[in-house]
């Protein structure tokens, strides 16, 4: 099968383009050049998601889209360019997806879209983004969905992906904190409680999806409900440091993401547990 990925040095990225290149033709669109180790099977396409796209630097037939690439910057500074990355590339890629004659389209998608709650999320609860990026994964969603006549829509909403070599994001984060004695932020209750998810089980759900043409939305999110407390305190101890946190009061909602569906319909009966996905991460990783 023939796939462009966007986002390939990305974390979700280049782990997907490492597992989906021994079994399929890989094309990944990169903003800039790394030193990134793509093997046989992988063709490097650099382009900037955030301008128009430009079609002449992309094949003429694919039979998929995996859409991962996003911004990294701060908001409200790099609102123009998440939305141009997120949104506006999206319906770019769509209708070139139409034009190369693809049949998939895939959306690396966020459990933001749900917002903050205090019960798990399943895929049938609306959505109700309360920050700017779960809001525009949920605007590329729904241009996903308008495109569902010619091609297969898939949104995998991704709930705290975590791995080695993770440089940023929730686990990477308390890690730094934790090995340079900073203190890590509690609010009311520990919340938010997570449903962190180990990379191997969000590359394979991109897998089974695309090789099952599978249309609709699910929950990539791990077996294991958890505080922000919990996570730090698992890190800590494979660390063999003490991690010193600070209450702030706040009340937030949890970010939890019932898997029931990814399992059923992908066949991902058994997923990586937490202390396993940590140890597996804190084994070789520098930071």
């Amino acid at each position: 099968m023939r796939v462009v990925l966007t986002g390939g040095t990305g974390f979700i990225g280049r782990n997907l383009v490492s597992r989906l290149s021994r079994n399929h033709e890989i094309f990944t669109v990169v903003r800039r050049q790394r030193e990134m180790p793509f093997g046989p099977g992988v063709s490097v396409i650099y382009m900037d998601l955030a301008r128009e796209l430009d079609l002449s630097a992309l094949p003429e037939r694919m039979d998929a889209i995996i859409h991962t690439a996003m911004s990294h910057g701060t908001f409200p500074e790099s609102a123009p360019e998440s939305f141009a990355v997120t949104v506006s590339c999206t319906q770019q890629l769509l209708d070139y997806g139409i034009r190369s004659g693809a049949r998939q389209f895939v959306l690396a998608s966020t459990g933001d879209v749900y917002g903050r709650r205090l019960d798990p999320c399943r895929e049938t609860d609306p959505p109700r983004p309360d920050s700017f990026y779960g809001a525009t994964k949920y605007s590329a969603e729904l241009l996903i969905r308008a495109y569902s006549e010619f091609l297969v829509p898939t949104v995998l909403r991704i709930f705290h992906a975590y791995g080695p070599e993770q440089s940023e994001k929730l686990v990477a984060y308390l890690a730094k904190q934790i090995i340079s004695h900073k203190t890590i932020q509690l609010h009311e209750g520990h919340r938010p409680y997570l449903t962190p998810t180990y990379i191997d089980d969000v590359c394979l759900a991109f897998e089974q999806a695309l090789e099952t043409s599978y249309s609709g939305v699910l929950n990539v999110a791990g077996d294991t409900v958890i505080s922000v407390k919990g996570i730090a305190e698992l890190i800590a101890e494979l660390l063999g440091l003490e991690a010193v946190f600070e209450d702030t009061g706040k009340d937030v909602g949890n970010m939890m993401g019932v898997n029931h569906r990814l399992k059923k319909d992908l066949k991902m009966d058994s997923l990586v547990e937490l202390t396993e996905g940590l140890s597996r991460t804190f084994k070789y990783k520098e930071l």
